[in-house]
């Protein structure tokens, strides 16, 4: 909790993003969070994630995609 709501995330999915485009090259960046998880899917949404209801219906069979909302990014320098 005293670490919460002081922008840490926002600066470390930036870097994240960053990297992941520029450094690996990267097309399309994938995060998934829980779908009750509102201040993560708030923080994907303020940096251009879309939600990727295709993933998460190919992943519904799957245990580790329960109750998970999936989203992506797509590299713009590409």
């Amino acid at each position: 909790p005293n670490f919460q709501h002081k922008g840490f995330m926002h600066e470390a999915i930036n870097t994240v993003i960053q990297f992941a485009f520029k450094n690996l090259q990267l097309k399309k960046l994938y995060a998934w969070t829980h779908c009750n998880n509102i201040s993560s899917i708030n923080l994907l949404k303020k940096n251009n994630f879309k939600r990727d209801e295709v993933a998460e219906l190919k992943n519904a069979g799957s245990v580790l995609s329960k109750n998970m909302a999936i989203y992506f990014l797509g590299n713009t320098n590409n």
